[in-house]
């Protein structure tokens, strides 16, 4: 019986302190999340722009992209590094687009926990409702970051003339090589939903290196990890998840769905228990 009323207590601070991350943590820092919008532009009049080249030459016909078209190209990544054959290049506009939802996370839980975590757990009687409420704000983060990223591109798609989410067959053989038509389903999977996932889990265990370590170790660890995975192919490197030119659908050899979402799974159980196990065990006089 005490042991019930116990985690229901936990659910109900958790539900409360969190009403207070939404509107400290996302309503009231709504201008990061907006970030994304200028690189999703500029990267769609890039497309835009080589297309339009193409036509020109005569490589292609058509120079209307459908949202997957513009989706792809956003994530399409990098080759991986070859030496004497693909020479490696700074990814500046995959760091570049990573990097907002690293802002985002960086500083808040760390500045709520030094500002606001001795009142609370002062007035709850635990500090697991902290720690989860931080987790859902995390993760709802993300989930707005992507929302508003996605959202762009349909709108800047629609206006160009075309909300099909269908990819153009020519476009991708052209820019990839890609033969034939890919399924839709399949790229929902891996140009959709893996993203969400994957900085999702990244996200999470860069929270807990912030609340541990500080949150220069959480924001070196997520940049060392993309720039890793921009030189190196592998299903271990989540930053390999973020990319087309990476994933099955692309190579034969690429990263496949299923074992990126377990990993994305083991990453993010494994930050929330290590971060709850800080958390509790902290002094925070």
């Amino acid at each position: 019986m005490k042991y019930g009323l116990r985690k229901l207590n936990v659910i109900k601070n958790t539900y409360r302190i969190t009403k207070t991350d939404i509107m400290q943590g996302i309503w009231k820092r709504w201008y990061l999340f907006i970030l994304i919008l200028p690189i999703v532009f500029y990267q769609n009049i890039q497309l835009i722009s080589s297309l339009e080249l193409q036509n020109r030459l005569g490589n292609i016909d058509s120079v209307l992209p459908s949202t997957m078209d513009y989706i792809i190209y956003f994530f399409e990544g990098m080759l991986e590094y070859i030496p004497n054959e693909n020479p490696f290049e700074i990814p500046i506009m995959f760091l570049s687009v990573n990097m907002i939802p690293i802002l985002i996370i960086a500083y808040y839980p760390v500045n709520d926990f030094q500002e606001r975590s001795k009142i609370i757990f002062t007035r709850t009687g635990n500090r697991s409702s902290w720690w989860y409420s931080k987790c859902i704000w995390n993760l709802m983060s993300i989930f707005i970051f992507y929302i508003i990223l996605y959202l762009g591109i349909f709108i800047f798609s629609a206006l160009r003339g075309t909300t099909s989410f269908m990819p153009t067959a020519e476009i991708l053989k052209l820019k990839y090589g890609v033969i034939g038509e890919l399924s839709l389903t399949m790229l929902f999977l891996y140009e959709i939903i893996l993203p969400i996932l994957t900085t999702m889990a990244l996200s999470l265990l860069q929270m807990t290196l912030s609340i541990i370590f500080s949150p220069i170790y959480g924001v070196v660890m997520q940049v060392l990890i993309l720039i890793i995975s921009a030189f190196y192919i592998s299903p271990l490197l989540p930053g390999n998840y973020l990319m087309f030119m990476r994933n099955f659908l692309y190579r034969e050899d690429g990263i496949r769905f299923i074992f990126s979402v377990m990993i994305c799974l083991c990453i993010s159980i494994f930050s929330i228990i290590c971060g709850k196990v800080f958390v509790d065990r902290k002094d925070i006089l």
